[in-house]
């Protein structure tokens, strides 16, 4: 089976080739150094807010503007991100054709399609922005009435996972085949059309492992760790969901290769 042989043959890839977890443990550290210094700041904000500090005018003002540099530096780490993420894609093709994995030649390759990349990037942001923060607003509301929470998470899964579906293959597209793009979303969407039943069973997966991976987080945040144990146990978090997060990005341009080759990919 396509699904199940990806999911081992990533695992193998991941096994024998330990350096591509790399990339996605750096924007993993920068993601996490950005979060701990915006909870500090909001902390103090708190404390200012509630009177339990005084804080001149000044002071408020500089709290302000680090929050301000740290949201634009979370939007270049984003950035990064996605730029990584481009870089698994040619990471896998050259492991399956048996050629050297080069993390620098990955790189390359990625930036080779930063317009793809892009547009990808900004339909995620605008998935945030119109589907998952309104999401997040309504349950908040609707917390006295189960019936409507169920309905709006369902809804929310259901667009989810119909967007996860559609754009599945850009980026393997983009990186692997190189096509323009135009041809590369076309391609992407007749190709995840052709295959949904397949690609929506593996977004499960994913949806599993990432859901798996917050209720972790959100766990350890629940034991009342206070002070340097809790940014300890934050911070080993941060690094179990990078593993899963890299496993994500591998298997995903695996099962593109397994699809477009239709033959077992070799092991090593």
């Amino acid at each position: 089976m396509e699904i199940t042989e990806s999911l081992k043959d990533s695992l193998n890839l991941l096994r024998t080739k330990p350096e591509i977890f790399i990339p996605k443990f750096v924007t993993t550290t920068l993601y996490t150094g950005c979060i701990l210094v915006l909870m500090r700041i909001t902390l103090k904000m708190n404390e200012i807010a509630t009177g339990f500090v005084f804080a001149e005018k000044t002071g408020i003002i500089q709290l302000l503007v680090y929050t301000l540099l740290l949201l634009i530096s979370l939007v270049f780490i984003y950035l990064i991100d996605l730029l990584t993420y481009a870089m698994y894609p040619s990471i896998v093709s050259d492991y399956y054709n048996n050629k050297p994995v080069s993390l620098r030649k990955a790189l390359r390759e990625a930036l080779g399609s930063w317009p793809v990349l892009m547009v990808f990037g900004l339909l995620i942001s605008l998935m945030v922005m119109f589907v998952i923060i309104p999401f997040a607003m309504f349950m908040t509301l609707t917390r006295e009435s189960p019936y409507i929470q169920i309905s709006l998470f369902l809804l929310v899964l259901t667009i989810i996972l119909v967007f996860a579906v559609l754009v599945f293959f850009v980026i393997p597209v983009a990186v692997i085949e190189k096509k323009e793009f135009t041809q590369t979303f076309r391609e992407s969407f007749s190709l995840s059309l052709k295959h949904r039943w397949d690609i929506l069973r593996i977004n499960l997966v994913f949806l599993f492992l990432t859901v798996l991976t917050v209720g972790i987080g959100l766990l350890s945040g629940l034991r009342g760790f206070r002070g340097y144990l809790a940014v300890v146990i934050f911070v080993m978090v941060r690094l179990i969901q990078a593993v899963v997060y890299t496993y994500i990005s591998v298997v995903n341009p695996y099962l593109f290769i397994k699809i477009k080759n239709h033959h077992v990919i070799p092991s090593h």
